[in-house]
């Protein structure tokens, strides 16, 4: 009984001990993932990946002895989505010209060894590209607009570029960039020249990326002329001073043109114009007629036309009649002082006198041979009295009848016409001025030339005849000759007198 007994108790220790030995073998915990891969490499746009040069798909499947799994990134470009027994590997795109980040996705279940896959992604190409994509830009000569392809354009860029650094930059001085934040702005200098500048090239750059150049023109400015002021000037009598507009005047003037030369005249001898660099001066001589002067001053450049200013200047209230042949006067006073006269050369006033029917005057060569030392014009006494205030302004005058007997009389004489009086003729030779240029009938026809002095008054003596003056060189002196069969038809020449004051 006792042997049986202690059979049982051996047999209830070995089974305890076979029963302690099944609980102690427990399977190790697993993990493994499939395919077996260490290193993935992603594209620069994260749509495809490589492993040991290979294009793989980034889809793993996990087997473990494990309640669960887990797979996670520490990079937030790589994505990790799992589903069932797999999980998938997605990289966002990599814009920047260097590599993301590494990345590394650690697979965990329970108690077995993690598992580990390292990524990386490729650097993209480098990119550079600008809005608008104009290749060509004009800018007009005045530098306030451009065009491209012939379509207005404001000439700002955008760019765009995975490059941390770009430039934008001009080769030509009058082409300017200006850069802020991701745009540049071209702006240029006004183009005053006739002709294009040199043609401009703006290139945009970005690291390795492929350069962008934009050709850049201008166009020639148009012909240009102008003047600082187009007013009329006035100077005074005395030149020495002007105005324009009612105010003092310095008349230097400036001129703007964008032709290599330019040119200045004047059309009067009295009036000077000086030219220097960019500016002309003009200045005036002492008027010494008694009527106002006028002149006209030109600009000229090129083919771009003229620029005209119009000068005038005052008259001189002691001058001289306007068309008297010389500045000089004779003053003639009585001895009792009660006849006090002023006298003007003889008067030669060209053009429109030739235009009045029914009027006389010979300018012409065979006059001028025929009395060699004569002065004045001829002049029909009707073309004298309807253009007296032409032939002698104010303060002088065509003479009258009186005025002549006057003059005789202040010279010695009795007023009367007389004859053989050489001495008499003397004072008038040598006080006042004798002319022996004779006169011309109605018919053209020349008399008297080099042997009688004529000059007309403004006094009627019938309606066929007017008063005049006649000295002949035998010594006749006839104040106020009326008798000539030329009457007021010839022509006969003209003095002015006014008041010696």
């Amino acid at each position: 009984m006792k042997r049986t007994i202690r059979n049982f108790s051996i047999m209830l220790t070995v089974a305890a001990m076979v029963l302690m030995s099944c609980k102690d073998e427990e399977p190790d915990p697993e993990l493994s993932v499939s395919p077996a891969t260490t290193a993935i490499v992603f594209a620069a746009d994260g749509k495809s990946a490589t492993s040991g040069g290979t294009t793989v798909t980034p889809t793993f499947t996990i087997t473990t002895n494990q309640a669960s799994w887990d797979a996670t990134s520490n990079q937030s470009w790589l994505h990790v989505k799992k589903s069932g027994n797999t999980f998938t590997l997605s990289a966002d795109a990599n814009t920047n010209t260097s590599e993301s980040a590494p990345a590394t996705v650690t697979v965990t279940a329970g108690k077995a060894t993690s598992v580990t896959i390292s990524v990386t992604q490729m650097g993209a190409n480098p990119f550079l590209s600008i809005a608008p994509g104009a290749t060509t830009i004009v800018f007009a000569a005045d530098g306030a607009s451009a065009t491209s392809d012939d379509k207005p354009i404001t000439p700002t860029f955008t760019v765009t570029t995975n490059v941390s650094v770009w430039e934008a930059v001009s080769n030509q001085s009058w082409l300017h960039v200006e850069k802020s934040d991701n745009t540049f702005t071209l702006t240029a200098d006004a183009n005053t020249s006739l002709e294009a500048p040199e043609p401009a090239m703006v290139t945009i750059t970005a690291g390795e990326a492929t350069p962008i150049n934009i050709t850049v023109n201008q166009l020639p400015s148009p012909p240009l002329l102008s003047v600082s002021s187009t007013d009329e000037v006035i100077f005074s009598a005395d030149g020495k001073s002007a105005t324009s507009n009612g105010v003092a005047f310095t008349p230097v003037f400036t001129v703007i043109t964008n032709y290599s030369t330019w040119d200045v005249t004047s059309d009067e001898s009295w009036l000077t114009v000086e030219k220097e660099e960019n500016e002309f001066t003009l200045s005036a001589n002492a008027n010494m007629l008694v009527s106002e002067l006028s002149a006209t001053v030109k600009v000229t450049a090129g083919e771009v036309g003229s620029i005209s200013i119009a000068i005038k200047q005052e008259g001189n209230p002691t001058g001289v009649p306007t068309y008297a042949i010389s500045t000089q006067v004779w003053e003639i006073e009585s001895a009792d002082q009660t006849i006090k006269q002023k006298w003007s050369d003889y008067i030669e006033y060209d053009g429109s006198n030739r235009a009045s029917a029914g009027t006389l005057s010979t300018f012409d060569g065979e006059y001028r041979d025929a009395a060699p030392g004569y002065r004045g014009y001829l002049y029909s006494w009707y073309y004298v009295t309807d253009h007296a205030n032409k032939l002698c302004p104010s303060p002088w005058r065509v003479p009258t009848k009186d005025d002549l007997i006057n003059l005789d009389k202040a010279l010695g004489g009795t007023g009367e016409n007389v004859t053989h009086v050489p001495d008499h003729l003397a004072n008038y030779v040598n006080k006042w001025k004798v002319s022996y240029g004779g006169h011309v009938k109605a018919d053209g026809t020349l008399q008297y030339q080099g042997s009688y002095h004529y000059i007309w008054t403004s006094t009627s003596f019938n309606d066929e005849k007017a008063y005049y003056q006649l000295l002949t060189n035998e010594g006749n002196v006839s104040p106020q000759a009326n008798s000539s069969s030329t009457g007021k038809a010839g022509g006969r020449p003209v003095r002015c007198v006014c008041e010696l004051e």
